[in-house]
Order: structure tokens, then sequence, then C-alpha cells
């Protein structure tokens, strides 16, 4: 390894002779650093209850009693003509009267939604652009989201340690749980716009319905709950967080 120093040029070879380092080549060099703490909240996902039936078709189990009556030809013996007389009368009776049963249930049906917030940190000094930055964090997730079928949200962060932060991070993501496919993705990304260092949370999640399902037998003529019986109050994903940023803002020589 060879170290060569000339006018303004500063350059290194190796034992191949090949240059490692030239400073006739843009070099980077630190113009600012910047700390900051911002929080987040990610919104909660809209979220109804999908209802599907099936008619079984009429049942024992769902028969009651009904007070029927029906013009029928009935013969009674009249006593004082000494024959039977005939005729169409109203004959009425309690009957066993069986109703539709149906098998209902019930799943939590997600809608889609696209969600995203900015924060400006700050401002390069001297008017400068970036070239690169450097960025380090620590997440703190002060609210832990659930949704249905995968219960507490996973977050694609060591929690409480430093990590690295350039580009894009995942913060949070869900799949679906029968074919690993996306249903939900949270992420986090620092960047430079305008000569400003900004930090741009986005969540986004398609249209889903839960795996999990509850279910009841029910009879027609009693009428259908609001929800299945047993069925908890839906999930609904809303997570929060703070991010410690220690960020450094580099430019590289001409």
């Amino acid at each position: 390894m060879s170290f060569y120093a000339s006018n303004d040029r500063i350059y290194i070879t190796n034992s191949s002779g090949k240059v490692i380092f030239d400073t006739n080549k843009p070099m980077p060099h630190i113009i600012q650093t910047v700390s900051a703490t911002v929080s987040v909240t990610f919104p909660e996902i809209p979220v109804s209850i999908k209802r599907g039936m099936t008619n079984m078709g009429p049942s024992m189990m769902c028969a009651r009693d009904e007070y029927q009556c029906k013009n029928e030809y009935v013969c009674n013996w009249d006593p004082m003509l000494g024959q039977y007389v005939c005729g169409y009368e109203w004959v009425c009776n309690w009957v066993a009267v069986p109703y539709d049963r149906y098998l209902v249930w019930d799943v939590f049906d997600y809608k889609a939604l696209e969600w995203e917030k900015t924060h400006e940190i700050a401002t390069i000094e001297n008017g400068l652009e970036a070239d690169f930055l450097l960025v380090k964090a620590v997440a703190t997730r002060t609210l832990q989201g659930e949704l249905a079928d995968i219960g507490g949200l996973p977050c694609g962060l060591p929690l409480g340690q430093t990590f690295v932060a350039n580009n894009t991070s995942i913060i949070e993501c869900m799949s679906d749980i029968r074919d690993g496919s996306p249903w939900m993705t949270r992420i986090m990304s620092v960047f430079v716009e305008g000569g400003k260092v900004k930090v741009q949370f986005k969540h986004s999640n398609r249209a889903f319905e839960s795996v999990s399902a509850w279910d009841y037998m029910e009879c027609s003529w009693i009428g259908f709950p609001p929800v299945a019986p047993g069925m908890p109050p839906p999930p609904k994903g809303k997570s929060a967080f703070t991010f410690d940023l220690n960020i450094v803002i580099g430019k590289f020589t001409k």
C-alpha cells in the first residue's frame, strides 16, 4: 500500500497498484447533524360486521304452537234426527308449525385505507443541498394495535435498540394467515426535500375479511341479533410510536 500527496491531491494505492482512495473523486463530508424526537399515531382501520346465512329449511327444532282454524267437512250424530248430519264447519286446534332454521355467521369486514403524515425535522444550514443522510433511530411503541386473526400487531423494528433508518423502515405489518399475502403495512421514511429534512409515516391496507368467524343456529320466527353471540368488538389496529432520531447530513465534494 502506498500513500501519495501532491499539491491538492491525496491518493492511496493497494499492493496491486490500484487506487483505493483519491481526493480527486467526490469525497463525503458531514455538513450538519440533527437530533429530533417524533411521535406518530397510526389510524384505526374502518371495520364493520359482515353476515352470511344459509337456510337449512323447515325444522321441528324451530316449531311453535299456533292456534289454527280450518273449514272442514265433518259429520256429527244428531240424536233428534237419529242420523248423522254432515256439512262444513270451522275446526280450531293448537298445531306445532315448523319454521325455517338458519345457519348464521359473522366476520369482521375491514375497509381499504391509505394514510400518511409528514413531519419537518430541520432546515439544512447555509442553503446547502444534502447528497445523503445517515440515520440512527430508537423506537418506542406506546400503543400496540390489534387486528382480527393475528391479535397484537408484530413490529418490524428492534424496539428500544438503535437501528439504521436510512431510506424506508417497516414499522408494522400483517399478512393473511392462510397464504401470507399482505394485508397491512406501516412504514417510516427519512429524506431531504426542498432543503429540509423530513420524516414521513405511511399506512396502507387493502380491504379484507377476517378468517375468524362466529356462527350460530337461529329460527326465522325468533329473528337475528345484531351480532353473533360471543362475538367480541372488532379490533381496529390503532398503534402509536415515538422515535428518537440522530441524523447525519452529508455532501460529496465536487
